[in-house]
């Protein structure tokens, strides 16, 4: 094979990889990523009652509306829905993982120490 000939191939191979690979990074991206939300628990908006896909009652689920901030103290308003039976203490702190794809992604609970300092202050005011 000559070097010219070799270098077209090459291209191609390059181009196909790339071709795969960004979609497949934009998609793993959507699944997977999101932005880290801080937030203090407030009252319960309201309580749903969790379904399986065969109408089987799973219990209850708690609805909280909230506003969280980010690590730089950016604020995004966004609605928690807690797992069935699973309900929040008002005051406590939660990190959320939010996406704009899929919205709230995951929540865990958090100490204050463990919260960035801007997001800290906008919690504060």
């Amino acid at each position: 094979m000559e070097a010219t000939e070799m270098k077209r191939v090459w291209a191609w191979v390059a181009a196909i990889v790339i071709i795969i690979a960004i979609p497949v990074s934009i998609m793993y991206v959507m699944q997977y990523g999101g932005h880290q939300y801080y937030a203090q628990v407030g009252e319960l908006t309201r309580t749903e009652t969790m379904r399986q896909s065969n109408g089987k009652v799973m219990g209850k689920a708690y609805v909280y509306d909230m506003i969280g901030y980010d690590k730089s103290g950016a604020a995004r308003k966004f609605t928690v829905k807690s797992m069935a039976g699973v309900k929040f203490v008002k005051g406590h702190y939660v990190k959320v993982l939010w996406s704009r794809a899929k919205g709230v992604k995951s929540y865990e609970r958090v100490s204050w120490q463990s919260i960035p300092k801007p997001a800290q202050k906008a919690i504060n005011h």
